[in-house]
């Protein structure tokens, strides 16, 4: 067991503030053979430009892009592992789709194994995410569905249409389905909307909080499972990281487009026309997690800073694993893996 020492410093704080201390960050130190580098498609261009200079936070009156809110964990914590997604079985696609309502045999396709049960298809890909949706091309033989193509779907949200379930009632909708599927042990979150309500539930992982992997069911009015999201196999601990510092993950926040959370449009206050700036984001909460990231050919819980926002129910991630060891690649189409056998 790793037992990890921070100190903190005062809340309220902007990214400008923390560049000092990201400079004076300890280097980590490698024991033992030096791990394999990581060749991350979507580790983002804030991990690379960790060794630039810091921008001018503020600089010709701009208001910084993020606030803290919290405290801010200093030093540099003990390397922590990759997680590999293993690939998915026949015996994962059949768990699914019997969970789901279903006891149809899954069809082994290129990439994995898809189900149609009431106009609905069921997809379980290979490296182990699965989805629930509408069946787009109902007349398509069965052994030619693309596991990498989805059904888009638009719905025009009027005052026609009803709301979803209360969050409640969504919430006791989707609770025995999570724990059939492994994931009753998630954070979960509720999003009322109309016509349907989503609930998502974000797993820990060795007793690390996650981000962007979640397991997601939506409910129409009536209670009827509409679309359904998730992961189908458990993730294994792989070779341990170094790690970079919270200041350095906030200063390579920084650099990344900001996240669309709905506000108001501000008056400018030069006159000119248009909205005003956006106000900075504020970060309530911080700490080290695991993110879903992938490699060219498969997908991994990969060390990351976590960073709760206010108005937001997920939190932003920024891969902590230190910059000597990732590379980057050019980003390519996931691969579809060989027909499952």
């Amino acid at each position: 067991m790793r037992h990890e020492v921070f100190t903190t410093v005062g809340a309220a704080v902007t990214v400008a503030a923390i560049s000092a201390l990201s400079g004076c960050a300890t280097q980590p130190t490698v024991h033992g053979a030096r791990p394999s580098p990581l060749h991350l498609i979507d580790a983002g261009g804030g991990v690379a430009a960790m060794g630039r200079p810091e921008p001018a936070a503020g600089a010709g009156g701009a208001e910084p892009p993020y606030v803290l809110r919290t405290t801010l964990p200093t030093g540099t914590p003990a390397p922590a592992a990759v997680w590999s997604l293993p690939v998915a079985t026949n015996s994962d696609a059949t768990r699914i789709a019997a969970t789901l309502g279903t006891t149809a045999t899954p069809t082994a396709v290129d990439g994995g194994w898809v189900v149609r049960t009431g106009g609905r298809l069921l997809t379980v890909r290979a490296d182990g995410s699965w989805s629930l949706g509408a069946d787009c091309l109902p007349d398509t033989p069965i052994e030619q569905e693309n596991v990498q193509v989805g059904c888009a779907t638009a719905t025009t949200t009027t005052t026609q249409q009803p709301l979803g379930p209360t969050p409640a009632a969504a919430r006791e909708l989707a609770v025995p389905l999570l724990a059939a599927l492994g994931w009753s042990d998630g954070v979960i979150d509720v999003e009322q909307g109309q016509p349907t309500t989503s609930v998502s539930s974000r797993r820990t992982v060795g007793g690390l909080d996650t981000a962007d992997w979640t397991t997601t069911l939506t409910f129409t009015a009536t209670g009827r499972l509409d679309a359904a999201s998730g992961w189908a196999t458990t993730p294994v601990a792989g070779r341990d990281y170094p790690l970079v510092s919270a200041p350095q993950a906030l200063r390579a926040l920084a650099d990344q487009p900001r996240p669309m959370i709905a506000q108001p449009c501000r008056i400018r206050s030069d006159g000119k026309p248009g909205c005003a700036p956006p106000t900075p984001v504020v970060i309530t909460r911080v700490r080290l997690g695991l993110a879903l990231r992938h490699e060219p050919s498969r997908p991994a819980l990969v060390p990351a800073w976590l960073f709760d926002v206010a108005r937001g129910t997920q939190p932003l991630a920024v891969v902590a694993v230190a910059p000597q060891f990732l590379t980057t690649p050019t980003p390519v189409p996931m691969g579809v893996p060989d027909r499952p056998r």
